[in-house]
């Protein structure tokens, strides 16, 4: 596989009659407010809704459903829109290990990057065990690089790897991961904190939903340490959007009574929820 030619990502594709979407989740969007009654939506596509959402936040973050091939599809399509290098220009993944933060910059910017080096980006990661499996996330990375090769160097989109640095001479047990473990939702939160609010600039961010929900402890549970949502919002209260996808529910039936179809709006029964289908 050439690593600069974007590949198709087969894996995991949802079957005929599911519904995909994205739920732009405002009750992320502090702080909490409540919605007494809901004007009819604006009806938008992902793409508009998603980067509407940049007029008012630096940080928007796409809650990522790992391997879920139409949500890989979504991410390139997002950055390959022109507007995206020239409003926002910044994208932090969950899904590459900052180790290797040279190579990517290099690859993205149409250095000729062997695969055999350039396959550390991905594999080099301590969150996932093994490396992130869908070709959707490497192919996230040949459609930035395209989208480079016809920007100037001041225009292009800068990728910043989230995973925390790893010594794998030093690993000899999944128990010697576990301090590096507990470092990753800080790992991420420092490269957006310092990276990018520090200097003014935007980013989307593409994670695991689970980092990017505030989740209270169940009775006589220890609470979770704080992730990405916590940690910026300790500083940065009004920095962050959330979107996560929205995938169907258990019953057919309910998932087609919940469509919005094609476009961006509000969930008449999810107050403060927006639903983007893909």
């Amino acid at each position: 596989m050439h690593p600069s030619r974007p590949v198709a990502s087969t894996r995991n594709r949802v079957a005929p009659g599911a519904i995909l979407g994205v739920a732009i989740l405002a009750a992320i969007l502090f702080p909490l407010r409540a919605f007494a009654s809901e004007p009819v939506p604006e009806v938008k596509t992902a793409v508009d809704g998603v980067l509407d959402l940049f007029k008012d936040r630096q940080v928007v973050a796409l809650g990522d459903f790992h391997g879920l091939a139409q949500e890989e599809a979504f991410y390139c399509t997002l950055v390959r829109d022109p507007r995206f290098a020239e409003q926002v220009g910044n994208v932090v993944v969950e899904f590459g290990g900052s180790e290797a933060q040279d190579i990517i910059d290099r690859y993205v910017n149409g250095e000729d990057v062997p695969f055999t080096e350039l396959r550390h980006v991905w594999t080099d990661v301590v969150g996932w065990i093994p490396g992130p499996f869908a070709l959707g996330y490497v192919n996230f990375f040949a459609n930035v690089r395209a989208v480079n090769l016809k920007l100037p160097a001041g225009h292009r989109i800068r990728v910043w790897l989230g995973d925390p640095k790893i010594d794998w001479s030093r690993i000899n047990s999944f128990q010697d991961l576990q301090p590096i473990l507990a470092r990753r939702d800080e790992n991420v939160a420092s490269i957006i904190v310092d990276e990018i609010l520090k200097k003014h600039k935007k980013t989307l961010l593409i994670m695991g939903t689970g980092h990017l929900v505030r989740m209270a402890p169940g009775p006589g549970l220890i609470p979770a340490p704080p992730n990405v949502v916590a940690k910026l919002g300790e500083a940065y209260a009004n920095a962050l959007a959330v979107v996560s996808p929205f995938t169907g529910y258990i019953e057919p039936n309910a998932t087609r009574r919940s469509s919005l179809g094609p476009g961006i709006g509000r969930s008449p029964r999810s107050p403060g929820r927006l639903r983007v289908p893909l």
